[in-house]
């Protein structure tokens, strides 16, 4: 199929789509990004989903469809009630197929279902799980529906159903989902071996639930063990990849094709109550998407009078503070080793003020969920995101996972950063058009004029304001770059006011997470630089020797052993004020420079 999309490009496709290297967003997905991206046989794309056109006529059932690959795309209407949505192709038969879920309440479009036409022309008034058949695939009709298994395994529900996957070592197809009841989700893995005419399923074992302890002072929302991800591996066993309420992925793998499966286990990917997602690509390599990120400790719910009970109880969530930043990462030999954990998005109103009602919607404005496709020349084109603010199309090489520096200036901006700072506001699941699980933020760290006259670059100012509005004072700033086991930053600073701590980690903190420097693997102190003269600090890192050097103009050696063993090499640095009080002439950082060192 590969073959097929590039001889469907024109000449200038090809010029513009062999120039992506680092992310470009080249579209926004209609809806929820993990399953209605498709296909089709004609090599066109598309991605179901509603839209209000403002009209007073209500939510519509549309897509958006691209011929070149994903570099334009055009929104169209669907007028056919029984027009097919989003669906996957058979490698066997050319046919498409496509799991759903079908119940008296919710029918096919609540929520991120699959965009489907009504189903009841099809079974009429049953319930369960089923399977759709079709020759046509996206914007056809059903040749034959299928019914899969009850709506509800052993009494509980089956939800979250992903597109089918088709094995390589055998003729199998293979579907994840999730049963979630009573508070607790297990994983859920279809299988079948005559191209989705029958079908049977194996359920997984869950993970612990997660428990109260420090720095945390209430319970996380339970997910225990659901949005499952699955990846076939070179010697075909499956791994698979699951969202928890712990502080990472968990892993199971089966060496049968998907009937049986190891007890989960928690694998290096840091990760809290977000939905990974798992790319096999033609040359065996696999890529993983995921948000790199960790929340911000769990508060004392019972201080928290707007709470519901299922709240305080951990069966819904108070608050996100871990989706504004999603990453990838890319394995040559089957997940034993991982490159890149590099920030593909980052929300565009993460530092907004009005950030819960920015656009008039209370959806969660997210970059987390994800479903990725491979393009000729060896690009990938991926959906990440929820809401539209939020949400993109987006195309990269996955060369650029393995670039050996970066470097921030700051000429384009704060595009780069994660800046942010909380405002004390409701918490809770949905209140009204408070936004999903939000709290409102607005700039903490922000770009101010140099102090030399003649200077036209603005430099970056760290700092602490008195508002009693803020959730926290603390002031800081997150950027990530390339993962390695060894390398050396170099950021050119003053410290007129406090200074800051520097942390290197390996995932994305809060900008005002105080709890960074215990959990980070490396942490110096940096104040009391010469006045009026910028310095450059050089921070050299080795995780093999298990230490690190902080040079001051190439003079002063500071040494920090290291803290705590990473599950991944180091990837971001977390700047942070050391100011206890009031600091408004601050820390200003000119420039941050990031290298591999071998």
């Amino acid at each position: 199929m590969l073959h097929k999309l590039q001889n469907a490009l024109t000449d200038d496709d090809c010029f513009q789509l062999k120039s992506i290297f680092s992310p470009v967003a080249v579209g926004i997905p209609l809806f929820h990004a993990f399953r209605d991206l498709c296909l089709l046989n004609s090599g066109e794309f598309r991605h179901y989903g509603m839209k209000d056109f403002n009209d007073g006529s209500g939510d519509h059932r549309c897509y958006i469809s691209s011929f070149d690959c994903g570099l334009s795309w055009k929104l169209h209407t669907v007028n056919d009630p029984e027009e097919l949505g989003a669906m996957t192709r058979s490698p066997w038969s050319k046919r498409f197929i496509a799991l759903f879920r079908c119940s008296e309440e919710i029918g096919l479009l609540r929520g991120h279902r699959l965009f489907l036409p009504d189903h009841r022309k099809w079974i009429g008034d049953k319930t369960g799980i089923y399977c759709i058949i079709s020759q046509e695939g996206p914007g056809g009709v059903p040749d034959k529906v299928v019914r899969v298994c009850d709506l509800d395994i052993n009494g509980i529900p089956v939800d979250m159903i992903r597109q089918p996957m088709s094995l390589e070592k055998r003729k199998r197809w293979l579907c994840v989902a999730q049963m979630y009841g009573e508070g607790k989700a297990f994983p859920v893995v279809f299988r079948s071996d005559d191209d989705g005419d029958s079908w049977n399923y194996s359920v997984l074992d869950s993970v612990a639930p997660f428990e109260v302890k420090y720095p945390h002072k209430g319970l996380r929302w339970q997910n225990y063990s659901c949005e499952p991800t699955i990846a076939e591996l070179s010697d075909g066993r499956l791994m698979l990849l699951s969202r928890t309420s712990q502080d990472y992925h968990y892993q199971y793998f089966s060496c049968d094709g998907g009937e049986s499966w190891s007890a989960p286990e928690p694998s290096i990917f840091h990760g809290t109550n977000t939905m990974p997602t798992l790319l096999k690509l033609r040359d065996g390599r696999i890529v993983f998407f995921w948000c790199n990120t960790q929340p911000l400790p769990e508060l004392d719910h019972d201080t928290q009078p707007e709470l519901e009970n299922f709240e305080r109880m951990g069966i819904g969530e108070d608050v996100f503070t871990n989706r504004d930043a999603c990453h990838v990462a890319i394995s040559e030999d089957d997940g034993r080793s991982w490159k890149g954990f590099r920030e593909l998005n980052l929300t565009p109103v993460r530092n907004d003020a009005d950030f819960r009602t920015s656009g008039g919607s209370n959806s969660d404005k997210s970059t987390h969920q994800f479903q990725a496709f491979e393009l000729p020349f060896g690009k990938i084109m991926v959906a990440a995101g929820q809401d539209e603010k939020c949400q993109r199309i987006i195309i990269f090489d996955p060369q650029w996972l393995y670039e050996n520096s970066r470097c921030e200036d700051f000429s384009c901006g704060m595009q780069n950063l994660s800046t942010h700072v909380y405002t004390k506001s409701l918490s809770g699941c949905t209140r009204g058009k408070v936004g999903h699980c939000s709290w409102n933020r607005t700039n903490g760290a922000f770009l101010v004029p140099p102090p030399e006259i003649k200077s036209h670059r603005e430099v970056l100012l760290i700092s602490r304001i008195h508002d009693k509005r803020l959730f926290s004072e603390t002031q800081g700033v997150t950027w990530n770059f390339p993962a390695w086991e060894s390398g050396e930053l170099e950021i050119i600073m003053q410290t007129p006011g406090a200074g800051i701590v520097i942390n290197l980690t390996d995932h994305w903190f809060n900008p005002i997470d105080t709890t960074v420097s215990e959990l980070s693997q490396f942490c110096f102190k940096v104040e009391n630089l010469p006045v009026a003269k910028w310095s450059t600090i050089r921070i050299e890192w080795s995780l093999k020797k298990k230490i690190a050097y902080l040079l001051q103009d190439n003079q002063k050696r500071v040494e920090c052993k290291l803290k705590c063993i990473p599950s991944c090499p180091i990837s971001y640095v977390h700047l942070q004020s050391l100011a206890q009080k009031v600091d408004t002439k601050g820390t200003l950082i000119k420039s941050l420079l990031a290298r591999q060192k071998q």
